[in-house]
């Protein structure tokens, strides 16, 4: 696989390497470590998204006979429901470099399943579609915070983990990394998520967590 691959001149190769004269299919998806890597897609793309979300109702409704038992209560299931299903949509999440749409179907995925888990999560006003509970009085009654907020934290938490190591650490140099040949365009990294989430300059950003208030 060839990451970050370019093909608005050149068509992507069917193959760069061989085998005994034998050629080596280069593949356009790969799955590493549960992380689905695709060779146009630089950031977190939206085939990790769509895994995600696979992964993440796949357990839902294989856990579905306890998590939307209205017997149980509600505090019990969302510690169950955080721990094997909102694990698997956020998986790796603190590496992530994801956009405000990316989020949005994230949450959106998130709160569903919170509203099949509340009596009445599904009650819509009279004479209309909207629901009679919103995305943030679900979060209310089931005590739980936004799935952003969540996926925001971890990314700072990582960002300053990654701060705190040796300069020759390589996701640290990484991290830092200002090659100035790249493509042209706003350019999203971890490190600039983590700073405007915590809405700090870089350098106050890097003095907490270097003093560990991250």
């Amino acid at each position: 696989m060839i990451i970050n691959y370019d093909t608005t001149s050149i068509p992507y190769p069917e193959t760069i390497a061989s085998l005994s004269e034998e050629k080596i299919e280069n593949v356009k998806e790969f799955p590493y470590l549960g992380y689905t890597i695709k060779y146009d897609e630089a950031t977190t793309g939206d085939k990790e998204i769509d895994l995600r979300i696979d992964l993440a109702e796949s357990k839902f409704y294989e856990l579905g006979g306890k998590l939307m038992n209205k017997k149980i209560l509600l505090c019990t299931r969302m510690k169950l429901l955080d721990a094997l299903v909102r694990s698997r949509l956020t998986y790796a999440c603190q590496s992530w470099t994801v956009n405000q749409t990316q989020i949005q179907r994230l949450t959106s995925c998130y709160c569903s399943m919170i509203r099949k888990m509340i009596k009445g999560g599904y009650r819509r006003e009279k004479d209309s579609w909207r629901f009679c509970l919103s995305n943030d009085n679900l979060l209310k009654i089931a005590k739980s915070e936004g799935l952003e907020v969540f996926v925001r934290r971890q990314q700072r938490n990582y960002a300053a983990h990654v701060i705190r190591k040796e300069n020759e650490s390589t996701s640290k140099r990484l991290m830092f990394n200002a090659n100035p040949i790249r493509k042209t365009g706003p350019r999203m990294t971890l490190l600039k998520t983590a700073i405007e989430s915590a809405n700090e300059s870089q350098r106050d950003f890097i003095r907490k967590a270097t003093n560990r208030v991250y």
